[in-house]
């Protein structure tokens, strides 16, 4: 039977001849599970949250008023059940998801700066807590039904790590890392990798940083800013980037998509937080009238045609004035 069989396919070779198999069965196209929608709701949680940041909310207290309402937000914190399961409100979901962001945004700010970024974190946030008199902290499941900014955003700006406070000399510093980098730009990373306050290194390096998408080497510039915060003019640098980058992204109020909107909110965050830090140490009016400018997609047309208009007029003021009363000296 095998000879006979393989006269029939020789046969079958030599005339061309195929025998009709059966069509395949149609296979069922694979369809992407649809983008989880915001609602109106939730885009006003996240509105909400900004118009609530610490720059708004506690950037005219003094130092002693911050920590009090920082502890409150902590107490408040604390005392809530953890937000886990699938009957969680909304709104709670959202908060939760604010604190995590917060915490990101610091990762990704000193990643550039300590090899071992979250240990350096979460040993701020220990001594912190202990400054404060905190035993028992709050996790970033537990959210406060009172505030509409969570407890970890005001947390992260009240840690200490800045301008080389704290036990910055005992960590170990990374290397920076830029995507493509030519042989200049190695040449200068090392250079301040070498020597942290090699000024000229870090003005050529930021000078080349600016061909690159600010996303990209977002970790050059929280470095730079991190060693320099009271550079005026780097820190308006900066801002403008992102201010730039956030121009180009869809306006947080007609998000639609979970992850536009996530991604647009951590945009605001990110420039909300260098605000509060900066504008203190940078005796800058450019970087006052930035601030005002970018509450432009935060408040309504009509609030931020009033503010553009008085910005000018009122930046040195206020820079001075919030300058003395945070820091508790005489104008």
């Amino acid at each position: 039977m095998s000879e006979i069989e393989d006269l029939v396919r020789r046969l079958r070779s030599l005339t061309g001849y195929v025998v009709a198999t059966p069509a395949p069965a149609p296979t069922s196209a694979i369809v992407a599970p649809a983008e989880k929608q915001v609602g109106e709701e939730s885009l006003l949680i996240l509105q909400q949250s900004l118009r609530r940041h610490p720059c708004f909310a506690v950037f005219h207290l003094s130092r002693a008023e911050v920590k009090c309402e920082l502890l409150k937000q902590l107490e408040d914190a604390v005392k809530t059940p953890l937000a886990i399961g699938d009957d969680v409100p909304e709104a709670v979901t959202w908060r939760v998801f604010i604190n995590n962001a917060a915490e990101k945004l610091e990762m990704e700010r000193l990643h550039g700066v300590f090899k071992n970024a979250r240990q350096r974190i979460h040993g701020a946030k220990d001594k912190l807590f202990c400054r404060l008199g905190i035993d028992d902290a709050p996790v970033l499941d537990q959210v406060g039904n009172g505030y509409a900014c969570p407890w970890n955003v005001l947390t992260i700006l009240e840690n200490g790590i800045l301008f080389g406070e704290g036990d910055f000399a005992e960590q170990e510093k990374t290397q920076l890392e830029v995507p493509n980098a030519t042989a200049s730009i190695l040449q200068n990373t090392g250079r301040v990798y070498a020597n942290t306050f090699d000024t000229m290194a870090w003005l050529h390096l930021l000078h080349q940083m600016m061909s690159f998408p600010v996303s990209s080497v977002r970790t050059v510039w929280h470095a730079a800013l991190y060693h320099f915060p009271t550079a005026g003019p780097l820190v308006c640098t900066y801002a403008r980037l992102e201010m730039a980058a956030l121009a180009k992204k869809t306006r947080l109020v007609a998000c639609c998509s979970e992850t536009d909107t996530k991604d647009v909110y951590e945009g605001y965050l990110r420039l909300l937080n260098v605000f509060y830090r900066h504008l203190p140490l940078a005796f800058s009016c450019e970087l006052y009238s930035l601030f005002f400018l970018s509450q432009r997609s935060m408040c309504s047309q009509t609030a931020h045609r009033l503010i553009c208009c008085t910005a000018p007029a009122c930046a040195a003021t206020l820079v001075c004035y919030r300058r003395a009363h945070r820091y508790g000296c005489s104008t």
